[in-house]
């Protein structure tokens, strides 16, 4: 029989290791998941055009880290620097701003960089 138990990350407290790494462990499925994809795949919306890509997901993955960490949790604007990350808004009326045209390796990139944030923040 398998056992799966969650394992704090190193270097925080307990509770909070343990929800960083289930977070991990979310992050790095989807980033097996999207590896390889081509442009193509990653613009997708649809046949109707009215679903989010995966690319459009990918942004707002890191998006709402970004807003959770600083907006939530530290409760202060976004940086600065920040804004060449995400240059987009979240959307509203329940859809995500589209977001076409965006390699795989500027949105990986984009996924590290807030997770980093966030790991060092906490």
């Amino acid at each position: 029989m398998q056992r799966l138990s969650v394992e704090p990350l190193p270097g925080y407290p307990t509770e909070i290791g343990r929800w960083l790494w289930a977070l991990e462990q979310a992050r790095s499925h989807t980033l097996r998941t999207v590896q390889g994809l081509d442009q193509a795949t990653l613009d997708w919306s649809g046949p109707a055009g009215g679903e989010n890509s995966i690319g459009s997901l990918l942004y707002h993955i890191g998006l709402v880290e970004m807003s959770w960490l600083y907006l939530d949790i530290l409760q202060r604007e976004f940086p600065a620097d920040l804004h060449d990350d995400f240059r987009y808004p979240i959307g509203g009326e329940g859809s995500l701003t589209t977001v076409a045209g965006m390699a795989l390796e500027e949105h990986l990139g984009r996924l590290e960089r807030s997770r980093g944030r966030s790991l060092d923040a906490l």
